[in-house]
């Protein structure tokens, strides 16, 4: 079972508030502690990367809330690596995929999302593991696009051989969508 822990995030996290190299900046009471709002318009694709992923977050129960058996027959949560149902994460692995799959509010539909996350500098060729008949990976999001193009769930961008080249240092979530 995988964790649900603290929360990832940091106030002002969302506009690239910095706090010069200061880790421990809880009892300063001065510019390296405060939040300078000012850069919420210098960085405005960050900020709205962090709206979209919270929206999403909300929108997709499955990541969130105790999952409910699907009809999918896919466990829960389940851990990826480079190729779908291996977890080869040895001390040069740099890459991690993560699923979650459950039933959705929809009656006789099942959400199913993965989160693919490759830590190395250099690419990476993924494959997503093979979905239930009928459904097909849409690509959500793919930090190693131009940043106009980070948040592609508009683009439709179906996966339908389930292979993903991943550019270093990149975060990519796809979405499984019923077609038949």
């Amino acid at each position: 079972m995988l964790s649900r822990g603290a929360a990832l995030f940091l106030a002002g996290d969302e506009f690239c508030n910095t706090q010069f190299g200061n880790n421990n900046a809880y009892c300063q009471d001065n510019i390296t502690s405060w939040l300078d709002w000012s850069r919420k318009e210098q960085f405005r694709d960050v900020f709205e990367f962090f709206k979209y992923m919270i929206a999403f977050r909300k929108r997709f129960k499955v990541i969130t809330k105790n999952r409910r058996q699907g009809d999918c027959t896919l466990p829960p949560e389940s851990l990826h690596s480079q190729k779908p149902w291996q977890t080869d994460f040895n001390p040069e692995s740099r890459y991690v995929g993560v699923m979650y799959a459950g039933a959705s509010s929809i009656p006789l539909l099942d959400e199913i999302v993965y989160f693919g996350m490759n830590a190395h500098w250099e690419p990476t060729e993924v494959e997503l593991p093979g979905l239930p008949a009928g459904y097909v990976w849409r690509l959500y999001v793919d930090t190693g696009r131009d940043v106009e193009h980070v948040i592609c769930e508009n683009d439709n961008i179906m996966l339908y051989d389930r292979r993903l080249h991943m550019q270093g240092r990149t975060v990519m979530v796809a979405v499984a969508h019923r077609i038949a």
